[in-house]
C-alpha cells in the first residue's frame, strides 16, 4: 500500500500545498537525485528549510514560540519533520523548553489488565514503544 493523494490537500484546494505533497510523495518513492559519492539528497530550494543545527531550524519554523504559542492556527501551521522519533523527541523537548510558565508531568498507568497475558506482553516492551502521535512512556 502506497499513499497516492493527501486527502488534506486535495479537499482543501491550496496549490503552495498540493506542490509540497506531489513533492513529499516524489520523496517518498525515492525519486529525488542522490549524490553517488556522499549519498546526501539534494531539495529543491522550495521544499523545506535548510539549517545547520536543530537549534536554528526551531527558530526558523517557530519564531517567537514564547509569544506566538497561545495562536492555535499559528501551530497547525508549523511542522518539523525528523527521520526517527528520537530526533523528533529532542526537538519536541526543546521547543517546550522555550514556553513560558511551569511544566506539568502527566502519570500513567502501565499495567497489564490480564495477569495471564503478562509474561506475553511485558510492561517493559510496551513502554518500549512509540507510536506516532504518542509522547514517549
Amino acid at each position: 500500500m502506497t499513499l497516492t493523494t493527501n486527502m488534506r490537500v486535495h479537499l482543501q484546494g491550496d496549490l503552495s500545498a498540493q506542490s509540497f505533497a506531489q513533492q513529499l510523495l516524489r520523496f517518498g518513492d525515492g525519486n529525488f537525485r542522490v549524490d553517488p559519492d556522499t549519498y546526501s539528497i539534494s531539495f529543491p530550494s522550495d521544499f523545506c528549510n535548510l539549517t545547520n543545527s536543530p537549534e536554528e531550524l526551531i527558530v526558523k519554523v517557530f519564531p517567537d514560540i514564547s509569544i506566538n504559542f497561545r495562536n492555535y492556527q499559528w501551530l497547525c501551521d508549523r511542522a518539523i519533520s525528523a527521520p526517527m522519533n528520537d530526533g523528533v523527541n529532542k526537538i519536541n523537548t526543546e521547543i517546550q523548553n522555550q514556553l513560558p510558565g511551569p511544566g506539568a508531568t502527566y502519570e500513567s498507568i502501565d499495567t497489564v489488565v490480564d495477569r495471564e497475558q503478562a509474561a506475553c506482553d511485558p510492561t517493559e516492551f510496551s513502554n518500549s514503544l512509540e507510536p506516532p502521535g504518542m509522547p514517549p512512556h
